[in-house]
């Protein structure tokens, strides 16, 4: 940044000097006309740039009026077109909290002329932001007092958003490498180890590493009676597990634990991805043991063959003196492609060799017979699909006691990966054998003494030297004395560098100068890699020598033209000095052309990405901008006396040459990844935009250069990673798409847990309650209450942890409205008073005179937050009391606090009690029940209603819970109450009120049938039967189960509002996920339940909307 500022303060001064050279130009009436020419030609030279360009380029007075805009400027800014924006205050564009920094910076660029680099947020219409990065000008006139800015705005929203998907994908890749390595390594130890104890150990050591941090992973495999665990392992509460299940029978476990806890993903401490890993391992481990047990089985039953088993890994067959196959090994299918034995058993074995084989085939069984076996004898083979692979075949007769011929008995080898492998190394070799002989640039690998071991061809081109003759040479007598001095420093360095640090990196380029035949010499460039064994150590040296002494002849000559360029500067400048009569007579038009030539700089000179002006004819550079010569390392001089050929590499400049003319033709050019060549000789790649402009009354070639390097090395690194994977084993496939299925099954999982357990916790409950009002005995009812107890107790742990998921993943929101807050600590408490009375504990409220009668709050989670207090409060207190407390204090805010004389905390345990699964201790976890989740819930649901938590506790005194949050004043209303009247005979009416209950479940459909039993109900079964019936009868409300088969609730509530918009429908759901309520109301359902229905709340809503139905039935 500091060079890129010297450069412009430099430019800045050229500019100076080419002011005081055009006020000195002399001019007449003619030369005035030409300047005035000129002038306009300069403002279209400008204006196409200004339109070429990509980015935001505003022109703004002094107080922030925008004057002048490119075309980019609107679109990018959401609107039209220019008009739209010129005129406006740039101001308008900011954020209005960026503002006042817009500014202070504007008040820098007046007192030092220019900014750059600064971030901002610029305002679309709509309101939405984007992020941009300015850089500005200061333009002054000719007396140099300031007139306007010039500001260049770039989008780095789009910028910031791909490095970020980049970085992401990269590490998402990285992480699926180690688990497809830790998956490959479990197949080779299943190919590589019989015993099932060596397989278990050598997956131990294998399975942390596939996960997020191995450092802190530890892995226990239990397999019937034998358990295998990592030497560091330790159970902890941080744990995923998978069962190794064989033929439907669980026969053990892969555990996963964490030593400590990390920071959770929304799906927990695990990622899916290691979930589903973890669901492959054990797939993958549960066929291998039954395999095995497969294996022990097939051994016994076939002892007569296991000589013959054992003498060959390949394919086994036995088959009679005909050759029909009475028995084969597995190895035998698989060569074939085929599944079964069944194929295979009672065919000829010819039919598994090649028609032009046969003739050859039959003579060699003949020869067994005779001989007693053959030897890799190779014949084409078939496979199932009719396709052919070569193989060995041995064979020996198998005689009976007698000594006649019974059965053949051969073995096939599959040698089609060695005839590949033939045929590649014979490929390879012609291939560099044709490559060392063909390439212009020279080879040379030497040993340690750096002695030649070979060299190509090619040098005795460079050289003049036959090949023997070179080869019969020394490195010294080959190169030039300060080149071989040059070599052997660097060879010193690299071995000094091995030696002290165990292994050098460089590669180095070097200009060396090399002895021809004839005593001439020539100047070459040459790259050194060096040689090293399998340990590391260096073996010597290999070059690549390429002949530069035309381009050390092109540099010596640049520098001779160099020379003869300043003595033509000196002249011109004699020259200049005459011109000083003019001044008066063109000032003003000489100030508008350089005001046009300070906007053209000032773009030049900050845009970000390089540009090159290059005259059409003659393809020599013109201009350049800093940004250029940053980008290639050449000064913008150095450029002046280039073309576009000297940037290039050879093999790219007939499509650059084409790209350049394509440009004159006035045609715009977009080129994407082109190499360009760096001072340095190093090779960078650009995206080039560019377009035919006119300056001064001259045709160039403009382009606009993007470095995108290092996107193409990204790009490279991705692609080698790609390459990678693909090369894996291809069983490897085959488990990465189970693992994807797992991950597909355990997406849906979260969805569908709510469903699956509170459908039936809702037929359990209503049971509970139903048979809690018949006649029981005493014994019936403790049991009934177990029941209710005990469903009420697995609600709250499903709920809990639903909670947790809705909160880490935010989707908790606050919904407030006007309550009574004694009423709802009322109501709460109540709900706790049998609870404490059964455990002999007062259940105590404090209430303070100020308390306000109402306030505004979220009733939901006040009640959630009270519930978890009371509910840990009891569950610690053994005797005594808890005392449920409220405080008003100043500021509208009220502290809720939960007292105990229960068991107490240490002051070692108390500051991790809000935290996720948290235990007081083991024997907490074995007296008391519950998930650990309530504190963190309670805390997380503080956080929310900006409200604080806050724990005192002594061991064996009790615990003290304080819940402090704000709250908003309740308007004061008049509640009038309203005469209704009712029907005479309740009972006669509900009956006839009609209710359809849409449910698919018979349990669920007789315990609400039952809760309703004051109505007259009908049911349907899926939502196909509740459209039938609504046409057949009209019913005063809807009950509608959501999961249903062959039509959902949701869809058939949508076909129900287009033909009636008045019926009741409540939505009834098990799911219980946020969004849920949102998706029924959305469908047309007036009011939403979830499962498990509480009675009170059927009851409520069933009323709510019969009211008036009621009255009519009663008319």
């Amino acid at each position: 940044m500091r060079d890129e500022q010297k450069t412009k303060i430099e430019l800045i001064g050229q500019l100076k000097a080419l002011r005081q050279r055009v006020a000195q130009l002399e001019a007449s009436e003619a030369e005035q006309k030409k300047i005035q020419e000129r002038l306009r030609e300069s403002k279209k030279g400008i204006e196409d740039i200004l339109n070429f360009y990509p980015d935001i380029i505003v022109v703004t007075n002094l107080s922030g009026k925008i004057v002048e805009c490119n075309r980019a400027a609107p679109h990018l800014l959401g609107l039209s077109t220019t008009g739209e924006l010129v005129g406006k205050s740039a101001f308008d564009l900011i954020s209005s909290e960026d503002r006042e920094k817009v500014r202070a910076e504007m008040r820098k660029i007046l007192s030092r002329g220019y900014v750059e680099g600064a971030e901002y947020t610029l305002l679309w219409p709509d309101g939405s932001k984007f992020p941009v990065e300015v850089s500005g000008t200061l333009i002054r006139d000719f007396l140099g007092n300031p007139t306007s800015f010039i500001l260049v705005m770039k989008d780095l929203a789009r910028q910031k958003k791909t490095e970020q998907i980049l970085r992401k994908s990269t590490h998402e890749l990285g992480e699926r490498v180690k688990e497809l390595n830790c998956l490959y390594g479990i197949a080779q130890l299943t190919d590589r180890h019989d015993g099932l104890e060596e397989l278990l150990e050598g997956a131990l050591e294998l399975i942390p590493s596939a996960w997020q941090y191995p450092g802190i992973t530890c892995v226990r495999i239990t397999l019937e009676d034998q358990i295998f665990k990592t030497s560091n392992f330790r159970e902890t509460v941080w744990k995923q597990s998978s069962d190794i299940v064989v033929q439907d029978k669980k026969v053990g476990t892969v555990e996963v634990f964490y030593l400590e806890e990390k920071p959770k993903s929304h799906e927990g401490p695990f990622l899916k991805e290691e979930r589903s890993l973890l669901d492959a391992i054990a797939e993958r481990l549960a066929r291998t043991v039954e395999l095995k047990g497969t294996e022990r089985t097939l051994k016994k039953s076939r002892e007569r063959l296991q000589s013959v088993l054992a003498s060959s890994p390949d394919a086994i067959t036995v088959s009679d003196l005909k050759g029909n196959i009475i028995e084969c090994n597995q190895a035998t299918l698989d060569q074939h492609g085929f599944s079964s034995k069944d194929e295979i058993i009672g065919k000829n074995a010819l039919d598994f060799i090649t028609p032009r084989d046969h003739k050859r085939a039959l003579e060699n069984m003949k020869k067994t017979i005779k001989e007693d076996f053959i030897k890799d004898v190779e014949y084409a083979f078939l496979n199932k699909d009719g396709s052919e692979f070569p193989a060995e075949l041995s064979a020996s007769i198998i005689r009976d006691s007698a000594g006649r011929p019974t059965s053949f008995v051969a073995i096939t080898k599959d040698i089609t990966e060695r005839r590949r492998a033939e045929k590649t190394l014979q490929d390879s070799e012609r291939r560099y054998r044709l490559l060392a002989k063909n390439v212009i640039d020279v080879i040379w690998p030497t040993d340690i003494n750096l002695n030649l071991t070979y060299i190509s061809p090619s040098v005795t081109h460079l050289m003049g030297y036959s090949l023997e003759e070179v080869m019969a040479l020394r490195l010294e007598e080959i190169l030039a004395p300060d080149s071989f001095l040059s070599v052997m420093k660097v060879f010193e360095e690299e071995w000094s560098v091995e030696s002290k640090k165990g292994r050098g990196r460089r590669r180095p380029t070097l200009e060396l100068e090399v002895n021809r035949k004839d005593g001439s010499t020539v100047w070459t460039e040459t790259k050194v890699t060096y040689l090293r064994d399998a340990d590391g150590k260096t073996l010597g040296i290999s070059g690549v020598t390429r002949d530069i002494t035309l381009r050390k002849k092109m540099e010596k000559r640049l520098v001779e033209y160099t020379k003869k360029l300043a003595g033509r500067n000196k002249q011109l400048r004699v020259e200049t000095g005459r011109a000083r009569r003019a001044e008066e007579a063109s000032k003003r038009t000489q100030e508008k052309l350089r005001e046009s030539q300070q906007r053209y700089r000032a773009l030049f000179e900050g845009a970000a990405e390089g540009i090159l002006v290059a005259d059409i004819e003659t393809k020599q550079f013109k201009y350049a901008n800093p940004a250029i010569c940053q980008m290639l390392g050449y000064n913008e001089e150095e450029f002046k006396r280039m073309d576009v050929r000297n940037i290039h590499p050879k093999e790219d400049l007939d499509h650059v040459i084409s790209e350049f003319e394509a440009q004159a033709r006035g045609e715009k050019t977009l080129s994407s990844s082109v190499p360009c060549l760096r001072k340095d000789g190093t090779t960078i790649y650009a995206d080039i935009n560019g377009a035919k402009v006119s300056i001064n009354g001259r045709e160039y070639n403009l382009g606009l250069f993007k470095d995108i390097t290092q996107r193409r090395q990204t790009e490279k690194k991705m692609e080698e990673y790609a390459e990678e994977l693909a090369a894996k084993n291809e069983e490897l496939k085959v488990e990465t798409e189970k693992a994807k299925e797992a991950d597909r099954l355990k997406s849906e999982f979260l969805a569908s847990v709510s469903h699956e357990i509170r459908t039936p916790l809702s037929t359990i409950k209503g049971a509970a309650y139903l048979l809690n009002k018949s006649s029981l005995s005493e014994e019936q009812r403790r049991f009934c209450s177990m029941i209710r107890d005990s469903g009420e107790h697995l609600l709250r742990i499903i709920n809990d942890i639903l909670d947790l998921a809705r909160i880490e993943a935010g989707q908790a929101r606050l919904e407030e409205k006007e309550l009574s807050l004694k009423e709802l600590v009322e109501k709460t408490v109540f709900g706790f008073e049998l609870r404490a009375k059964r455990k002999g504990l007062e259940l105590n409220t404090i209430y303070p005179s100020d308390l306000p009668l109402e306030i505004r709050a979220d009733e939901g989670k006040l009640s959630q937050v009270l519930t978890n207090l009371v509910d840990n409060a009891l569950k610690f207190t053994q005797q005594g009391k808890v005392e449920v407390k409220l405080e008003k204090l100043a500021d509208l805010n009220i502290r809720l606090q939960v007292k105990d004389t229960g068991i107490g905390i240490s002051e070692q345990k108390l500051s991790h009690i809000f935290e996720k699964f948290y235990q007081v201790d083991g024997t907490s976890r074995r007296k008391y029940e519950g998930t650990g989740l309530g504190l963190t819930i309670v805390r997380e649901l503080a956080k929310l209603m900006a409200g604080k938590i806050e724990a005192r506790s002594r061991l064996g005194k009790g615990s003290t819970f304080s819940f402090t949050f704000p709250y908003s004043a309740a308007k004061q209303r008049m509640v009038q109450a309203k005469d209704q009247a009712k029907p005479k005979t309740k009972q006669q009416l509900k009956k006839k009120i009609n209710i359809l209950i849409a449910e698919d479940d018979d349990s669920g459909y007789y315990i609400m049938e039952s809760l309703l039993d004051d109505y007259t109900t009908s049911r349907a079964v899926d939502g196909r039967e509740v459209l039938e019936k609504i046409r057949e009868k009209d019913y005063d409300l809807v009950l509608m189960d959501i999961q249903m088969p062959e039509m959902d609730g949701l869809e058939t509530t949508r076909k129900i509002r287009e033909k009636d918009s008045t019926l009741p429908i409540i939505a009834l759901t098990a799911k219980a996920m946020k969004g849920d309520r949102e998706r029924c109301l959305e469908a047309g359902c007036s009011d939403y339940l979830p499962k498990p229905i509480e009675l009170e709340e059927l009851i409520a809503k069933v009323s709510q909307y019969l009211p008036k139905k009621a009255r009519q039935k009663e008319k």
